[in-house]
């Protein structure tokens, strides 16, 4: 599954929590198949609207508990129709090394340091 918090960054968007990007579809999910490992193959959070690094906090504290099925996420870090990368200002960036630090996600990757 994919999906994105565009906050208010298109005159159609407004800003949306996690669960209200993700809930429905792995609801939707875990009816079909309930133990199933599940991959995020896109996600992102505009900046425009709201708190990014609040919403990352939050995506990763919900990954981790009201999210069991997904495994693995990955987070779409590019500049296009809005900054959706992962150091789009000091404070996201920060949310990122600090929660990546932690046991159970990834250990180290070449160009991030923690």
């Amino acid at each position: 599954m994919d999906g994105y918090n565009w906050g208010t960054s298109q005159s159609w968007s407004s800003w949306q929590t996690f669960d209200q990007v993700y809930a429905p579809t792995y609801a939707r999910l875990q009816q079909i198949s309930p133990n199933k490992p599940i991959i995020i193959g896109e996600f992102a959070s505009s900046d425009k609207g709201g708190d990014k690094a609040a919403w990352v906090t939050d995506a990763f504290q919900k990954i981790g508990s009201a999210y069991p099925q997904i495994r693995a996420a990955v987070w779409f870090n590019t500049n296009k129709e809005t900054d959706w990368r992962m150091n789009s200002s000091p404070a996201v960036f920060d949310v990122f090394k600090k929660e990546l630090a932690q046991p159970g996600w990834v250990e180290s990757w070449p160009g991030f340091e923690k």
